[in-house]
């Protein structure tokens, strides 16, 4: 007996039989009036009918207009209903009931009126829920949502009003249109989206959303009608005649089952008219309504692109994630559409599906009985995607290990391990067995000094099987003769010892359906209940080309062995042999992702999406996919997540956890990739990768001594001999390990040797990252223009490969450059132009980073204010990113601000809580000019001790750095309180090999503080014209730079040595314009120098009065920011006023 849910497939959807004349009465067109009715003219009609009415009601009781003799329920033309509306005409007639054209005459307004059928109003519990679905659409208040009027009852028939709109429905628009361009398309969804995501929240959702449904007014705006209508007046599901409800073209997979329809019922409905709109056609075809039903169960929706090119890629996937089966898989709600469709992109559902194929075991047994009732058969529930494992699931693992080939020709030689990759992409499938990938076993014949090698004994089996830890092992003999292939097989059960011959035969030309045959004959043999799995053909669920299979082989040992560049043309080749091949697209991207090609990185994988989502392929496929996605997409967080899912599965496969630890080393979580490297090492302690992620690690937590050893012995495991790409790699990070022990020869040399690695294997991306690292040193070296000219040469390439990640790289480095060199305008265009990427790419840290630094150049542009808004900035993204480096930089920074400005107080606590942060993330120089800045405070406040003491830390880290720039500032910063202290001879000694060090270098900012120390150690030995020129000097170099605080100084200084020369009228012109500007920066302590310099100026000159009124300004000033040595200087300035002053009365 057939169950009710199979016997309403039987019959025909709401008004799906009706013909092509009763169409046009559906009562879905209440709406759509036909044009060519004069309305007008039937509501003067309507109204002189009232008026008549009216004037009889003066004089005898109203007469309403007599139902003719065979009245069936229809009301004629004029008739008054319910003494409120007056009939104007019928517009349609469906299902539910008829619905006219009527005049509300108690508000004087056109509506539209719809009655109930008599026959579906007999019920009560029918009428209960008809009306509290009318009252629940009633609280729907939303432009884009037809507005129902009332609900009541006249002469015992049920009906309502609702909002008129003139215009046509989507129907009709498609009908003389076909389809709609995607500008306009989007026009429409949004607002469908936003009338539904009200509805949505009210509580009310629609169920049987169609075109036919949505009409769009003479201004364009939609209107969503019969919410609910036509479906509440039946069960949940069905119809009270066994009518399922929806229309087959739009309904959802959950209401085909007979579940409960909620809000993702409606997204599904949408999704299916936003493709229709775009493409001109339904997604799902079948010459029955049940067929489209079953279409949409059975298969996958086509590519709306392959029909429309013009539909962007965006746009397609959203379309795409709207029509999952699994409800779960599909948006949530109409907000997140919209979310994507205004930020063009779209979380993909790929993830989703993986995650809960995970977590769940699909519920096919009810949909098999439900296919077999329908008489579809077990391969309905087969073209499914396959589930994974349930929790409770015994999982057997099994070594596919390299055939023999027997034949001996080179022709069939790519079989030894094609054969094994067909077999483990076919037990992939299964729930209860896995297969231990390839790569796996490669690595194992390697650590046993066997690879190459396709015959084994069987101790050598069970060693390797012991290795890879599984269950089963599979080795075996493949021989080719006159077209024919023979695979003979042997299955080891470790547990038992039982071994057990397995063997077949067939066409060289099937050999994919051989391959099925063997995973049939290997799963028998293993026990694995077939009943339990949902396994499709080999060529479902990887190429149906043996050719494109054996190029993609070919490609794969290409990228294994480095050869990236030679992959490409391959997998190229691949492609045009199976269009459809997903993996194909996925190693593509992969390997110009390698390369550096972005574009087409990005243009491959998104292929590989769009085929994994429509495709049958393996769980860890789709999850290299993700993964593949993810790193291209620069988004390690889903890239994690897919490799720890993967981990879980295989826990001592290598290669799974090589990708993890990688994944997580993209995320910046060191620690936690330094303990998965070596895990990978533990599984296999010759892996050359893993020891190779285990040195790049140390290197980035500041273990280089301890990352050396490992990078050479990743160098001599062989593992990257013929391997350009990764030698470049290797000493590209050797090269950096000896930047950070300060060796800097050892360092260029490994570098220059990464370089020409990288330039043979055409690696632009590795070209420009080694460019970039010798930039570095050489800028540390006072290399200025080397380091530019690497650095611009590596932009040029990033731009022509179109990689953006590489060119914000590039374009940072050189602002580095370009800023300690003094040319502070082009810094900051390069830090500018690198944000406006890094906006783009919305990477917190690496936001932050360029956020600070274009803080840090506004800083020394004095241009405080702007500097503070971009530290604040890089703040929020800092702590998103919970990034320690970036955060001890922006407290750097801050504390600057707070010295420039003489917030002193402040100043010491952000320099001593960045200086822990900024050893810890080994930001050494910045430790340093920590120190120095400390010092130069602690002066000012008259601690001269612990000004010594910060003096000394400064020299020690730059000792331990032995860069002579950063030692020579330091040097200089020792000579300054040298000078303070009174120790003029040691501080021309000081400086004299401050001097030595920066020789030949380009100093920059540097160089202006050593004019500045030169000068104040000539004033103090009582030469000022040389301490004039050292002043002018600085003055100009500074003014040249753009360094506002130094220009200001500079000049402070010259003025002092210019005083006593005697120009004074000079020296107070100067010393104004620096108190003006030091005001209107808020820059306190110079300004109250500048003032207590200008009152000395004017004692000399005998203005006693202002110098009175200036030495006041100078005292309050320094009160303000504790500028205890300032204070002091004012009191003896003072003094000296005083005694004159006394000398003055005396006279």
């Amino acid at each position: 007996m057939e169950c009710e849910f199979c016997q309403a497939l039987l019959v025909e959807v709401f008004e799906s039989n009706e013909s092509d004349e009763a169409a046009k009465t559906d009562p879905i067109q209440v709406f759509g009036l036909d044009h060519s009715t004069d309305t007008d003219a039937l509501l003067r009609a309507a109204q002189e009918i009232d008026q008549d009415d009216a004037a009889v009601d003066n004089q005898a009781p109203l007469q309403r207009l007599p139902r003719p003799p065979d009245y069936t329920g229809e009301l004629p033309r004029f008739f008054r209903f319910g003494n409120r509306y007056q009939i104007l005409e019928k517009v349609g007639e469906g299902g539910m009931g008829r619905v006219y054209k009527a005049l509300d005459l108690e508000l004087d307004r056109p509506v539209a009126l719809k009655t109930i059928r008599p026959e579906k109003g007999k019920s009560r519990e029918v009428l209960e829920r008809f009306k509290q679905e009318l009252i629940l659409a009633r609280k729907i208040t939303h432009k884009n949502v037809i507005r129902i009027y009332d609900l009541g009852e006249s002469d015992g028939m049920k009906f309502f009003t609702m909002e008129l709109i003139e215009g046509e429905n989507l129907r009709e628009t498609l009908q003389k249109r076909k389809k709609i361009p995607v500008k306009e398309c989007l026009s429409l969804m949004t607002q469908i989206l936003s009338g539904l995501g009200e509805a949505h929240r009210q509580g009310v959702v629609h169920r049987d959303l169609k075109p036919q449904n949505i009409m769009v007014d003479q201004e364009d705006v939609v209107r969503i009608m019969d919410f609910g209508i036509a479906r509440t007046a039946d069960s949940a599901t069905m119809t009270g005649t066994g009518e399922m409800m929806g229309t087959p073209d739009y309904i959802s997979p959950e209401q085909v089952k007979g579940d409960t329809a909620d809000a993702k019922s409606d997204l599904y409905a949408c999704g299916v008219i936003l493709f229709e709109l775009l493409t001109g056609e339904t997604p799902f075809k079948g010459d029955t309504p049940i067929a489209k039903i079953v279409a949409r169960l059975q298969v996958k929706p086509p590519s709306p692109r392959d029909k429309n090119s013009e539909i962007p890629g965006y746009l397609e996937r959203i379309v795409l994630k709207c029509l999952e089966v699994d409800p779960e898989l599909r948006y949530q709600n109409a907000e997140e559409v919209l979310q994507d469709l205004e930020r063009e992109q779209v979380d993909r559902s790929l993830w989703l599906r993986l995650r809960k194929s995970v977590a769940h075991h699909k519920a096919w047994v009810a949909t098999a009985c439900l296919a077999a009732s329908l008489g579809i058969g077990y391969a309905y529930y087969s073209s499914l995607p396959s589930p994974l494992v349930a929790a409770d699931v015994a999982v057997t693992s099994i070594a596919v290990l390299p055939f023999s080939n027997v034949t001996n020709s080179e022709e069939w030689a790519w079989m030894v391990n094609g054969i094994p990759e067909l077999l483990v992409t076919d037990i992939s499938q299964f729930r209860s067995l896995r297969a231990v990938t390839t790569n796996r076993i490669d690595q194992i014949l390697e650590d046993l000094g066997k690879a190459g090698q396709s015959r084994f004994d069987e101790g050598t089996v069970r060693v390797i099987a012991e290795m890879a830890a599984s269950d089963l092992a599979l080795h075996g003999k493949f021989v080719e003769s006159g077209g024919q292939l023979r695979i003979e097989m042997t299955l080891v059960d470790l547990g038992t010892g039982v071994s057990t011959p397995l063997r077949v035969d067939g066409s060289t030309s099937e050999l994919f359906p051989l391959v099925d045959a063997l995973t049939e004959k290997v799963t028998a043999a293993a026990n694995v209940d077939l009943l339990q799995e949902a396994i499709r053909p080999l060529t479902e669920v990887s190429t149906d080309s043996i050719r494109a299979f054996r190029t993609y082989h070919d490609a794969l040992g290409a990228m294994h062995s480095g050869g990236h560049q030679l992959a490409i043309p391959l997998l190229e080749e691949a492609l045009e042999l199976d269009p459809t091949f997903a993996m194909a697209y996925a190693r593509l991207a992969e390997a110009h992702f390698y390369l550096g090609n972005d574009a087409a990185a990005q243009q491959a994988v998104r292929e590989a999406e769009k085929r994994a989502e429509t495709s049958a392929l393996p769980l860890i496929e789709r999850y290299e996919i993700n993964a593949i996605a993810a790193r291209i997409d620069d988004d390690p967080e889903r890239a994690v997540r897919n490799y720890q899912e993967l981990a879980k599965l295989y826990p001592d496969e290598p290669q799974v956890q090589l990708s993890l630890a990688s994944s997580l080393e993209t995320m910046g979580q060191i620690d936690e990739a330094i303990e998965k490297y070596r895990h990978v090492i533990e599984l296999s302690p010759k892996f050359g990768e893993a020891t190779l992620g285990l040195g790049r690690m140390l290197v980035l937590s500041g273990q280089s001594e301890a990352a050396i050893p490992a990078l050479h012995h990743a160098l001599e495991s062989g593992d990257f001999e013929k391997d350009l790409e990764a030698l470049g790699m290797i000493h590209s990070i050797l090269g950096v390990a000896h930047r950070t022990l300060s060796d800097y020869e050892s360092a260029i040399s490994e570098l220059q040797k990464s370089l020409s690695y990288r330039r043979a294997a055409e690696n632009d991306r590795g070209v420009t990252a080694t460019y970039t690292n010798l930039a570095g040193i050489y800028a540390t070296l006072g290399r200025v223009q080397e380091a530019r000219e690497l650095l611009q040469e590596g932009l040029a390439i990033a731009k022509s490969t179109d990689n953006s990640t590489m060119e914000s790289f590039a374009l940072v480095n050189l602002g580095e450059v370009n800023q300690g060199a003094g040319d502070l305008r082009e810094a900051l265009a390069n830090y500018s132009e690198s944000l406006e990427i890094e906006w783009e790419r919305g990477e917190h840290t690496e936001l932050a980073d360029r956020l600070n630094v274009i803080g840090s150049v506004y800083s020394q542009l004095g241009r405080y204010a702007d500097a503070t808004v971009y530290l604040e900035q890089a703040r929020l993204h800092i702590e998103k990113a919970n990034d320690p480096a970036a955060r001890g930089y922006n407290l750097l920074m801050t504390a600057r601000i707070h010295q420039a400005k003489g917030n002193y107080e402040s100043a010491i606590e952000a320099f001593l809580s960045a200086i822990p942060l900024l050893r810890d993330t080994g930001q050494l120089p910045e430790v340093a000019g920590a120190n120095e800045q400390l010092a130069e405070i602690y002066l000012q406040q008259g601690r001269d001790e612990d000004a010594r003491a910060a003096v000394e830390q400064s020299l020690a880290t730059n000792e331990q750095l032995r860069v002579p720039i950063r030692l020579a500032e330091t040097k200089i910063h020792e000579a300054l309180y040298q000078v303070a202290m009174g120790q003029t001879s040691a501080a021309e000694d000081t400086v004299s090999k401050a001097e030595k060090l920066l020789a030949e270098l380009d100093g920059g900012r540097v160089l202006i503080l050593l004019q500045l120390a030169k000068g104040k150690i000539q004033h103090e030995l009582g030469s000022p014209d040389s301490s004039m020129k050292a002043f002018e000097a600085a003055r100009d170099l500074a003014r040249e730079s753009g360094y506002l605080l130094l220009e200001q100084r500079a000049r402070l200084e010259l003025s002092r040595s210019m005083m006593e020369s005697g120009d004074s009228a000079r020296v107070d012109a100067e010393l104004t314009d620096i108190i003006k500007v030091s005001k209107r920066r808020r820059l306190r302590p110079l300004e109250a120098e500048a003032c207590l310099l200008l009152a000395e100026t004017y004692l000399r000159s005998s203005d006693s009065a202002r110098a009175e009124a200036m030495i006041g300004r100078a005292v309050s000033l320094a009160s303000e920011f504790g500028g205890a040595r300032l204070l002091g200087a004012a009191k003896r300035l003072r003094a000296q006023l005083e005694q004159e002053l006394a000398g003055g009365e005396e006279l």
